[in-house]
Order: structure tokens, then sequence, then C-alpha cells
């Protein structure tokens, strides 16, 4: 079960989200199940890219 300050989300989510930035912006742990930030660049450039999603989807 998660903490109150953690985000479960399955792996294959956090693998779509490494796919859609030059480098990945999470280390994963296939066997414990966990991820964490790898790359704070890589990181701010994914929510950059959501963000941008997000306004352009809510416009259609």
């Amino acid at each position: 079960m998660a903490k109150d300050n953690q985000l479960t989300l399955p792996i294959e989510i956090i693998e779509h989200f490494n796919s859609l930035t030059d480098k990945p912006a999470f280390l994963i742990d296939k066997e414990k199940q966990t991820f964490t930030i790898a790359d704070e660049k890589a990181f701010d450039g994914l929510i950059i890219k959501i963000t941008e999603y997000m306004k352009g989807a809510s416009n259609d």
C-alpha cells in the first residue's frame, strides 16, 4: 500500500512516459515495482509535454 506522499502507477505507464523524452525521466526498478526521478531536466520536459497535451485536449 502506498504512503500518503507516494504515487502508485503501473510500470507500463512510467515506461511510456520515459519513451516521450530524449533521456529517461524515471529510473525503474521492475523487481521492486518502484520508480524514482532519474533526470530532473528530462522530468521537467515531460511535465511540459504533458501540460501542452492537456491544454490541446481541452481545446478540442
